[in-house]
């Protein structure tokens, strides 16, 4: 059963139509909501809606991805291609499995740190690391394979104006991997010999890191990479979602120096202060999501009380995934329990997603499973996706022979001739 139907309502069909069912829904939708018919801004705005969930429904692998991940997963999907098409094709069990399986040597690890922290254990760091070194050796797998999809596209001769950005998240993912390995193995070092290394060349790979993640901000902050975004997730790009989107990308780039800066200054012992004040970064985050889903609800249209139950709801998550990091200041800052109490809500998180993905896969393959009720399923209009050809004269839109794209699909209609 597909995690979104939204792009289906919005051409009124099933979550398993069949793509001639879709085309066909496309060209009624299409002559309902054409705003040369019509006219008007409601119907211009749901025209382009009806454009935008044609072009992923209409493409295989974006309709896959789309089943299994929702919009979020077709960013996923942009950024790494068909490696992303082929993990949304996983069945849901095998990527539980998958997952159980990964996250063994990050739960070793966090044990491990805590029995060692806590004195149950005199082991040396770099015993204490060697699960964080399995770790490594997974992500740097994952890396080789994505500069080699990546860079193996390049002179394939197809015309991708966002090959640029698969290249450089491929490569910035690579090098920023190579100084997380770099760091910890540095980290290790010094705990084992606090008077070999000085803290602060300890965090020279990190700060390697962050220049990396600052040169790519750039890219980030450009409107044009916005819209992209938009409309990969099905969203209608705006100004006040451009506002929002550069003050979360910007307070995400200057929020991780700072926090690396104090955190080396308080190791070192040239700050003289409270590791509360080395926490600001994270705690000045929780406040600006908090208060920014506070004014979500007193701005949306349904109205402050339609939406105080889903706030408390994510209010009481953002409290519980930042419980953690708060626990772990404090313990820090000379609080009465064990490290292993302070990561009580992580080994709550792991043991609800060891159970509940596998869980989810077998019912996702249960016999019987049917999406038809979720076709009659209505949600709010309004997210905007405007197809790349869409606008266009209807030859442009063709190859130079007049003929339709090659996967199979239509280009939109632009035209009110053109559909009738």
């Amino acid at each position: 059963m597909p995690i979104s139907t939204r792009l289906y309502s919005v051409l009124d069909v099933n979550a398993k139509a069949s793509h001639d069912e879709i085309k066909k829904a496309y060209h009624k939708a299409a002559v309902r909501y054409h705003p040369d018919r019509q006219g008007g801004e409601a119907s211009e705005a749901k025209f382009k809606e009806v454009q935008g969930a044609y072009e992923i429904l209409s493409d295989p692998d974006k309709r896959k991805i789309y089943d299994r991940f929702g919009e979020k997963g077709l960013i996923l999907m942009s950024q790494g291609g068909e490696r992303a098409a082929t993990f949304g094709a996983l069945d849901a069990s095998f990527i539980g499995c998958f997952f159980c399986t990964a996250s063994a040597p990050l739960i070793l690890f966090l044990i491990f740190v805590c029995l060692r922290v806590d004195g149950h254990t005199d082991w040396e760091w770099k015993n204490v690391f060697v699960p964080l070194w399995v770790i490594d050796g997974i992500l740097g797998c994952i890396a080789c394979l994505s500069l080699s999809t990546v860079f193996a596209k390049i002179d394939d001769g197809s015309d991708d104006k966002n090959k640029w950005l698969h290249r450089w998240t491929a490569f910035s993912f690579g090098t920023q991997l190579v100084c997380f390995i770099a760091f910890t193995a540095l980290l290790s070092q010094k705990l084992d010999d606090l008077d070999g290394l000085t803290w602060y060349t300890v965090f020279v790979p990190a700060w390697i890191f962050i220049a990396l993640d600052l040169l790519f901000c750039v890219n980030k902050l450009r409107r044009s990479f916005y819209e992209f975004v938009c409309s990969e997730v099905g969203q209608q790009p705006s100004q006040r979602g451009y506002l929002m989107y550069v003050f979360w990308v910007g307070f995400d780039v200057i929020r991780l120096p700072i926090f690396v800066g104090l955190l080396a200054g308080k190791l070192s012992g040239d700050l003289d202060a409270s590791w509360f004040v080395v926490g600001i970064p994270y705690f000045i985050q929780f406040s600006l999501m908090v208060l920014t889903e506070i004014v979500n609800s007193c701005i949306s249209p349904a109205g402050f009380r339609a939406e105080l139950g889903p706030l408390v709801a994510k209010i009481i998550g953002m409290v519980f995934m930042f419980s953690t990091f708060f626990l772990v200041i404090a313990k820090a800052a000379g609080g009465d329990y064990s490290l292993a109490a302070a990561f009580t809500p992580v080994w709550a998180v792991i043991g609800c997603g060891c159970c509940i993905i596998p869980l989810f896969g077998a019912a996702n393959v249960e016999p019987g499973n049917s999406s038809a009720a979720h076709a009659d399923e209505k949600t709010p209009m309004g997210s905007d996706s405007v197809h790349p050809q869409a606008g266009r004269p209807l030859a442009e839109q063709r190859d130079p022979e007049g003929n339709p794209p090659k996967d199979g699909t239509d280009p939109p209609f632009t035209d009110l001739n053109d559909i009738d």
